[in-house]
């Protein structure tokens, strides 16, 4: 009677499910065909519900025969001809949200503001972002709506906008994910007119689209960001990966093409009709335990494999992995089975406690995503573990995949969490293991983006000021210098100085020793040297005796006042970029400054033009870059 019941309750659920979007999984058919065999002829009556069944292990409109069947050699002699149901399976996606933290930005924009000497820095970076958006299709494919409002305002009216700005800068940033999957709509006629570095950029993101294997792991990452933010468990995710045009293009000459697939249909094969669940428990898996139930389970799998030719390149040799699966290994199969569903039920219970939590409206946590996050990639590594089919995934290949996946899954919770400069710190991991040989800008994409991330997750107007003065105003500037084979910049040097000096003014001994603070402010052309830097640099102002002044007394409120003439001070000289360190050594001679001296609030002027030449030591401080020429490598 119980055995009846247990019957009448699988030809239900199969019957209940008949035409819905996902077909019932490999294990669900097992347990029904064989529920169907004939006590009296022990084999399966192929009728019409049967045929069904397995139909979508056959190409479209293949005529299901016993004979068909019997040509599977683990499917053989298991049917006769004779004649119930279809089948399907059930996908319940956890829906995942964002908030909108919006915070007072119009008192930091003001103190950042009242810094009169940084504003036309802040102005020249977004003009910058401005032109780069032009200059670069990949940045606005990545930021769309930051470049529908950043390319309709003038750069000088960005003060005015930041509060929108940043909420688009948020939806960018959220949807991210999306962006970098459709770097691969690129092309290079895209390119504004048909600038060569632009079309050979984009020349070579879509060849590693095109040619590249690991363009599989980059899109399947996005995915994974993508479908968690959407609710999906692992094995949809997995599906979703196996269903994409990337997957679908390099199968023919990828093994990694090739285990997505063959990852995809054990998973799918092993797929829960209960919703709280992402695969089978174990036990329900011992329903598999009878030999003829495992036979008939590996048998689909063979049919399944041959329907979706899934061939792996090994030592040299395309091999098939249907040949590979052996009807007198079925039992050894088994424990392959175990270790899926083993690291299943773990991944089961973290979605059930999800679900739980979002039901009651409860957060999503740091403890949650670290045990989803491990129990997914345990459940990965032992997916694509085929050992028993004496197929084996070279360690580094199984690393850079389970690296990938981390990665991915730490941008799904960063940005749910709002941490999005960690989730940028994310992308760049994945971006290293897949995207890098081939793109050599990505720098720019994380400049903007760590810029982006700032302006969002600032709490205070102080931060606001901050995000934008550490983009503007980098430190560690100075490296530039060191790094690139050229640099011209705006630059200025602060620092003591020792030297000799032409007083105008005196009638007699006009050359004498002086030395204090220097200030020099000009246009600097630097070359690197080994790790240093040698720098001809031309001085237009010194604001020495203002440094001077204020490294004494920096609260006091009002200078003396001052005019152009007086800080006017033109001169050359060489500067050396120390190794390491943002500091330099340089000679430099000058006329002027007229300007000598701030004290007790009344400013020393000369009223005649002086010179003087000097040795100064100080800390190298570039204001704008105006080119830089990378380092050949």
């Amino acid at each position: 009677m119980k055995s009846c019941i247990y019957l009448w309750g699988v030809m239900l659920t199969l019957l209940a499910h008949t035409g819905s979007a996902q077909q019932t999984s490999l294990y669900y058919k097992a347990i029904y065909l064989e529920a169907q065999r004939s006590a009296v002829t022990h084999k399966i009556p192929l009728d019409e519900p049967t045929k069904d069944v397995l139909r979508e292990l056959y190409a479209p409109n293949t005529a299901i025969t016993v004979a068909l069947l019997d040509a599977n050699p683990l499917l053989k002699d298991q049917f006769e001809d004779a004649p119930g149901s279809g089948v399907s399976a059930l996908r319940q996606p956890l829906a995942a949200v964002g908030g909108l933290n919006v915070t007072n930005l119009a008192d930091g924009l003001a103190k950042f503001l009242i810094k009169r000497s940084k504003e036309e820095l802040s102005v020249a970076f977004f003009q910058g972002f401005k032109d780069d958006l032009k200059k670069y299709p990949e940045l606005k494919v990545l930021f769309p709506n930051t470049a529908s409002f950043i390319e309709n305002i003038e750069a000088y009216n960005y003060a005015s906008f930041l509060q929108t700005l940043r909420e688009g800068f948020q939806a960018d940033l959220m949807s991210l994910p999306t962006g970098l999957r459709n770097l691969r709509t690129l092309t290079p006629a895209m390119c504004l007119d048909g600038n060569k570095k632009c079309t050979e950029r984009l020349a070579a993101i879509e060849n590693f689209f095109e040619k590249n294997e690991l363009s599989i792991l980059y899109v399947a990452s996005t995915i994974v960001m993508d479908s968690l933010q959407a609710g999906a468990n692992i094995a949809d995710i997995l599906h979703a990966i196996a269903e994409d045009e990337q997957t679908d293009k390099f199968q023919d000459v990828s093994n990694i093409s090739n285990a997505v697939l063959l990852a995809d249909i054990f998973s799918s094969s092993l797929r829960s009709k209960d919703a709280d669940r992402v695969w089978v428990t174990r036990t329900e898996l011992k329903e598999l335990k009878n030999a003829n139930r495992l036979k008939l389970f590996f048998g689909m799998i063979l049919q399944k494999c041959v329907l979706e030719d899934i061939r792996f390149t090994i030592n040299g040799n395309n091999v098939s992995f249907a040949s590979l699966i052996k009807a007198e290994d079925a039992q050894r199969y088994y424990t392959y089975l175990e270790t899926i569903v083993s690291a299943g039920t773990e991944v089961n219970q973290v979605v059930k406690d999800i679900r739980t939590k979002k039901a009651a409206d409860e957060k999503f946590t740091s403890d949650n995503y670290v045990q989803y996050l491990n129990a997914s990639v345990d459940a990965v590594q032992l997916l694509v573990n085929w050992e028993p089919f004496k197929i084996t995934i070279p360690p580094a290949q199984l690393q850079n995949m389970t690296t990938i996946l981390r990665s991915a899954i730490s941008v799904y919770y960063n940005i749910r969490a709002e941490n999005y400069a960690s989730a940028i710190s994310n992308i760049f991991i994945i971006v290293d293991h897949t995207l890098s040989n081939s793109y050599e800008h990505k720098e720019k994409i994380l400049r903007y983006g760590a810029f982006m991330a700032s302006i969002v997750q600032a709490e205070s107007a102080d931060q606001v000021a901050e995000a934008i003065e550490a983009v503007a105003l980098p430190a560690g500037s100075a490296s530039i210098k060191k790094s690139a084979d050229w640099n011209i910049s705006l630059n200025a040097y602060l620092g003591g100085f020792t030297g000799r000096e032409y007083l105008a003014e005196k009638t007699t001994d006009r050359w004498g020793t002086t030395r204090g603070i220097a200030a020099p402010v000009g246009i600097a052309v630097s070359h690197r040297v080994y790790t240093a830097s040698v720098t001809a640099f031309v001085s237009v102002i010194d604001i020495g005796a203002v440094a001077s002044y204020r490294l004494d007394d920096n609260n006091t409120a009002d200078l003396p006042e001052l005019k152009l003439q007086n800080i006017f001070a033109p001169g050359a000289g060489l500067v050396i970029g120390l190794p390491r360190w943002p500091v330099s050594i340089g000679y430099l001679w000058q006329a002027g400054p007229a300007l000598r001296e701030i004290s007790g609030g009344a400013a020393t002027i000369s009223s005649s033009t002086n010179r003087r030449q000097y040795i100064f030591v100080g800390v190298d401080i570039p204001l704008l870059n105006f080119y830089t020429k990378p380092r050949n490598k």
